[in-house]
């Protein structure tokens, strides 16, 4: 599983309900996820569960998609990142996985967003696929929250449930450009 947007710089991975722990990347570099960061705060979510997903053969997917953290408060939930640079642009990753039957065809609202279904699963024949909701964000303030709740096919509150978390600090367009025309000076000058 390579699906993580590694653009920018890592800020933070949590396995959010589960603990540390090095996913391996076939193509990217390895992310080192950590039980929990003091800049994320998930203490909504407060209850964890090691069943999300199971699988027989073990991976970094099944750690990361087999642990995570739920609420039993069938309003939602808010989830806050603190200790934000005003004006700097960020990239976040949310991983839902659940594959256990009895969630089939539950999906997500993010704020005002809806993901597809990600409750895929057939327990005990099959594990269904996960959710990676990717999207970005500028800090207009140093904390920044968002709310989300996990739905059921019929529409009724699941209650907040997470499995991973990831958030990156994106450069500014400018900034990048300047490295590249750094790099084009170096090659020009080392030709010579």
């Amino acid at each position: 599983m390579d699906q993580f947007d590694q653009s920018g710089d890592l800020i933070y991975a949590v396995n959010v309900g589960g603990g540390a722990f090095t996913f391996t990347n076939s193509v990217n570099p390895d992310i080192d996820f950590l039980a929990s960061h003091a800049d994320l705060d998930t203490s909504a979510l407060d209850l964890t569960y090691a069943g999300f997903y199971a699988n027989t053969t073990p991976s970094a997917n099944n750690v990361l998609g087999s642990t995570g953290a739920y609420s039993n408060d069938l309003t939602g939930e808010t989830v806050t990142m603190n200790n934000l640079v005003i004006g700097q642009e960020y990239l976040f990753q949310i991983l839902l996985v659940d594959g256990r039957g009895g969630s089939n065809g539950r999906y997500a609202e993010f704020d005002s967003f809806t993901t597809s279904a990600y409750g895929n699963g057939v327990n005990n024949v099959t594990w269904g696929d996960s959710l990676l909701v990717t999207g970005t964000f500028t800090a207009d303030a140093d904390s920044q929250s968002f709310f989300f709740d996990t739905l059921n096919q019929n529409g009724s509150s699941a209650g907040g449930q997470m499995n991973g978390f990831l958030l990156y600090s994106v450069p500014e367009p400018s900034s990048t450009a300047l490295l590249g025309l750094a790099g084009v000076a170096l090659l020009a000058r080392r030709r010579r």
